[in-house]
C-alpha cells in the first residue's frame, strides 16, 4: 500500500509539473505584451491613466487555474516550477513606457516609433482553441486526485478490515485464554476430586483390610468352636458307649439278682419243710 501511494504521488507530481509548464506557455501565448502608449496632440491629459493601465496590465495576476496548479503539487515540484517561472520571466517582454510628467509649460511629445500590434481578432481564436486543452489539463489533476482519493479509501478499507481481523483475533485470543482458565479450574477441581477419590479409596481399602482381619479371626474362632464341638461329639459317643456298657452290666446284675432270688427262694424252707427237717434231724 505504501509503494502504491508513493507511485501515485510521483505520477501526480510529474503530471503537475507538466501542467505547470503547459499553463505557463499558454499564459504567455494568451497574454501577449501590451502595446506601448501612443501620444498624440490630446494625450497629455491621459498620461496618468495610460501609465496606470500599462502598469495594471503588467502587474495582472495569472489565471486561477494556473495558481491552483502551482499550489497543488508537492514542494519538490514547486522548486522546479519556480526555476521554470524564472526562466519564463527572463524571456524578452514588451517595454513599458513610464508616464510622462506634466508641467505647466506645454511641450510637444517626442515621436515614438510605431510597434506592431497583433490584431484583436486572433486572440479569441487562440483562446477558443486553447480552452479545451486547459479544461483537459485542469481535469487531469482532478482525475488524479479522485484516483488518489479512491486509493486512499481502498487503503482505509483495507486498514479497517485488518483492524477488524486484529480485533477478531484479539477476541479469539481472549476467548481462548478464558477457556484455558476454565480448563485449568476444571483440571484443578478434577485433581481435587481425584485426591478425594484416592482418599476415599484408601479409606475403603483400610476398611476392607479390617473386615478381612475380622473374618480371619471369626474363621479362626469358628475353627476352634468346631474343634470343641467335635470333641464334645466324641465325648458323647464315648458316654453313649459307657451307658450301653453300664446297661449291659445292669442287665447282668439283674439276671444275677434274679438267680440269687431264685436260689434264696429255693433255700428258704417252708414251715412244713422246716418241721419235717426238724423231725428228721431229731
Amino acid at each position: 500500500a505504501a509503494a502504491r501511494l508513493a507511485q501515485v504521488m510521483a505520477s501526480q507530481s510529474a503530471a503537475a509539473a507538466a501542467g505547470d509548464d503547459d499553463d505557463e506557455d499558454d499564459y504567455a501565448n494568451d497574454h501577449p505584451p501590451p502595446p506601448p502608449a501612443r501620444f498624440g496632440s490630446g494625450a497629455r491629459a491621459g498620461h496618468g491613466s495610460n501609465g496606470v493601465s500599462l502598469l495594471g496590465r503588467t502587474a495582472r495576476s495569472p489565471s486561477p487555474a494556473l495558481g491552483r496548479n502551482i499550489v497543488e503539487p508537492p514542494p519538490t515540484v514547486r522548486s522546479a516550477s519556480a526555476g521554470r517561472t524564472a526562466a519564463i520571466a527572463s524571456r524578452p517582454t514588451a517595454t513599458v513606457v513610464p508616464p510622462i510628467k506634466t508641467s505647466t509649460t506645454i511641450r510637444t511629445p517626442s515621436p515614438i516609433p510605431p510597434v506592431a500590434v497583433e490584431s484583436p481578432v486572433e486572440r479569441p481564436r487562440q483562446k477558443r482553441f486553447d480552452t479545451a486543452p486547459l479544461n483537459s489539463r485542469e481535469s487531469a489533476p482532478r482525475r488524479e486526485s479522485s484516483t488518489l482519493q479512491d486509493e486512499l479509501d481502498m487503503l482505509q478499507e483495507e486498514n479497517e478490515s485488518v483492524l477488524d481481523k486484529l480485533r477478531r483475533a484479539e477476541e479469539k485470543c481472549e476467548e481462548a485464554e478464558a477457556r484455558a482458565k476454565e480448563l485449568e479450574k476444571q483440571v484443578a477441581a478434577l485433581g481435587d476430586g481425584v485426591s478425594l477419590e484416592a482418599r476415599l479409596l484408601s479409606r475403603k481399602e483400610a476398611a476392607l483390610k479390617q473386615r478381612e482381619a475380622a473374618l480371619k479371626a471369626a474363621r479362626e474362632s469358628n475353627d476352634g468352636r468346631n474343634g470343641e464341638v467335635s470333641t464334645i461329639k466324641h465325648e458323647l459317643e464315648s458316654a453313649k458307649e459307657e451307658v450301653a456298657a453300664v446297661m449291659d452290666q445292669l442287665k447282668e446284675a439283674e439276671s444275677e439278682t434274679k438267680a440269687l432270688r431264685s436260689m434264696t427262694q429255693r433255700m428258704i424252707l417252708t414251715q412244713e419243710e422246716m418241721v419235717g427237717l426238724i423231725y428228721v434231724l431229731s
